[in-house]
């Protein structure tokens, strides 16, 4: 049995047959106090490569973890952070060799404001955007710029972190100390897996049997491949 799936119909099946967020670089044991904790820069950049994005996304959440072997109160630091989302043609274990702006996606976007000093929860989920992001166009930067208006003070906020063991899923750049390569937060993001429609989009409800009638014919062709 042979069930061909054009390739838009493939990229809706992979972005509406799977839930949740994708979460990229857990499970660890690390923390890492940069960029939110530690106020000792005022630009922290990290890429994630685009393999670890099944399919396009409309990001509407990121999503960090506190890093609960420390068992510190989890505070953020005083700054006020921007946080802007872009696709790069740059590549893991690549940014901190160049210009921080040069780095940027020519679809660059600020997608959520931050103001400490506050206490996050273990899971900490930051709304904004959303983002449209699409893995064949390139590897996702996350740029992150602060401010202290009030002058910089340290929190006590650690988050899940890999401190050199990334294994090519991310990397960071800032401007204060050093290590780079294979160093990052572990990072979730979420939002609908279906990218934006072209105009004349089905209705919802035409939608949602499209979605069913797609995953079922993607599982035919698992199952096709597999026998």
């Amino acid at each position: 049995m042979k069930v061909k799936l054009t390739g838009g119909l493939v990229a809706f099946v992979a972005a509406t047959c799977y839930g949740g967020p994708i979460v990229i670089g857990a499970p660890t044991t690390q923390g890492n106090c940069f960029p939110f904790g530690c106020a000792w820069g005022t630009r922290y950049q990290q890429v994630y490569d685009a393999s670890s994005f099944p399919a396009a996304i409309n990001i509407g959440t990121i999503i960090f973890y506190a890093d609960a072997y420390r068992g510190d109160d989890n505070l953020l630091s005083n700054g006020v952070f921007e946080l802007y989302l872009s696709t790069t043609s740059r590549a893991v274990n690549t940014i901190d060799n160049f210009p921080f702006d040069t780095n940027l996606g020519s679809d660059n976007t600020l997608f959520a404001t931050v103001t400490g000093p506050f206490v996050i929860p273990d899971v900490w989920q930051i709304t904004g955007g959303p983002f449209y992001y699409n893995p064949a166009a390139g590897n996702l930067l996350l740029d992150v710029r602060v401010t202290y208006p009030a002058g910089p003070q340290n929190g006590s906020l650690f988050l899940n972190a890999r401190n050199g063991d990334a294994g090519g899923l991310f990397s960071r750049a800032y401007n204060f100390g050093t290590a780079f390569d294979d160093w990052g937060l572990v990072t979730g993001f979420d939002g609908p897996q279906a990218p934006p429609g072209p105009p004349g989009i089905p209705e919802p409800g035409t939608l949602g049997l499209l979605g069913l009638g797609a995953c079922f014919l993607a599982g035919l062709r698992w199952r096709a491949r597999a026998s």
